[in-house]
Parts: structure tokens; C-alpha cells; sequence
């Protein structure tokens, strides 16, 4: 499958307006489709991405599934509210390639019952859990380097700024940003909750751990004879 490009992006119909992650998810077949921008798929978890960027247009032809993580490049408030990106500077890699990466490095962390977050470094150091460190780290250490172009690291103001451009700016907004890309952080708060550690199983297909049961009652114990 071709991949579609994800430039960042801002559009005052979608501005405001809690989506990725929490609800717009994809009806009859595109439900089944695999993210259109970097091949993702969690079942009952693809959003519906806007090709245009304009929230009122439901045109078949300007919609397209998407993963919670590839729909935040259109709902950049979203992204800041939820902490689960940031900005950084990586000329390197393409977006869709970032978001590949990171999900994969933050599964190998969630399988060793690491922090993907990073807070806490891993108490079992396996080849899989240290690359996954590594990785993370040095593709958040580049958040240093988007604050120094665009004095900010924080999606939500990115995505202000491009709302205050003009239309023709806009358009050439790929060539304004150069290289800048969302780095998940290891999180997406909603409401509240962390719901990242379950788009990272639904992502690999794997189902959610049980919740322990109740623990059993204790017997009670038996009346003591008089003597």
C-alpha cells in the first residue's frame, strides 16, 4: 500500500474539538483498513482523517482511516492537551517513519513492564529493552533542537501559528516547517486516563490483560465449644 503524506496541520473547523483517541472512529469498511499514512491498524481503533483538513467536508474521497497517533498531525491542540507528543528537528526520518519507530520501541518497553514514558529507566535490561531506550532517547533529545527553530516544542502552539497564516503561506506550510515532527511521548491522557498502553496492544493485536478477581471471602471460622 502506498503510503499518503502527513504534513502538520491545522484547520479551524477541527480546532477545539476533542477527537484522536476518544471518538470519529471509522464506520463499515475503513474500520477494517489500515492506517492510510503509516499502515497501523487496531481494530475498532482507526479515526477518521480529514485529507483536506476541513471537518465539514465528509466527501468519501477526503476521508481516509487513520491511527490515533497519525490523526494528532491534524489536531495539533488535541496532541498538546493529551502531552502525547512533541515537537523535535529530524531531517532524517519522515513522520510516518517516527510514529512507526516510537510505537514499536514503546510495545518492547510495555512487554518488559517498563515505563514507556521514560520517567523510569527499565529494571530488566534485555537487548530489546535497552534499544528501545536508546531509540526513544535520542529522538526526544531532538525536542532541544525544534525549541531553538521555532522557540517552542508544544504541538498546540504550532498549530495556533499555522491557524494566523495566510491561505498562500499555508499551502507552502511543508517547506515553512522543513523537518519538524510529533515525537510521541509514551502517553495519551484523556479524560484523565493513559490510554496509550491499550492502542499499543491493539496495535500489535494482542488482547488486554484481565483484571484480577475478587479476592475469595474468608471462611468463617468456626464457634468454639464451652468447656
Amino acid at each position: 500500500m502506498r503510503y499518503l503524506p502527513l504534513p502538520l496541520s491545522a484547520h479551524r473547523s477541527a480546532w477545539g474539538v476533542e477527537t484522536a483517541g476518544v471518538e470519529r472512529q471509522c464506520r463499515g469498511a475503513a474500520a477494517d483498513a489500515p492506517c492510510r499514512f503509516c499502515g497501523a491498524f487496531a481494530a475498532g481503533r482507526q479515526e477518521v482523517f480529514h485529507l483536506d483538513g476541513d471537518h465539514m467536508n465528509h466527501a468519501p474521497a477526503n476521508l481516509a482511516a487513520a491511527c490515533s497517533l497519525c490523526h494528532l498531525a491534524q489536531h495539533l491542540d488535541v496532541a498538546a492537551r493529551q502531552r502525547s507528543v512533541v515537537l523535535a528537528w529530524l531531517p532524517e526520518v519522515s513522520q510516518a517513519a517516527v510514529f512507526m519507530l516510537t510505537r514499536s520501541a514503546h510495545l518492547a518497553l510495555l512487554d518488559a513492564d517498563a515505563d514507556p514514558t521514560l520517567q523510569v529507566p527499565p529494571a530488566r535490561g534485555t537487548d530489546a529493552t535497552v534499544a528501545a531506550w536508546r531509540a526513544l532517547k535520542a529522538l526526544l533529545g531532538r525536542e532541544e533542537q525544534a525549541k531553538a527553530r521555532l522557540k517552542t516544542s508544544d504541538p498546540g502552539v504550532l498549530g495556533a501559528a499555522l491557524l494566523a497564516l495566510t491561505s498562500g503561506a499555508y499551502r507552502g506550510r511543508a517547506n515553512l516547517l522543513g523537518s519538524i515532527r510529533l515525537v510521541p511521548t509514551g502517553r495519551m491522557l484523556v479524560s484523565g486516563e493513559d490510554i496509550y498502553p491499550r492502542l499499543l496492544r491493539a496495535w500489535a493485536g494482542r488482547a488486554e490483560p484481565k483484571a484480577p478477581g475478587p479476592l475469595p471471602a474468608p471462611t468463617p471460622a468456626a464457634p468454639r465449644r464451652a468447656a
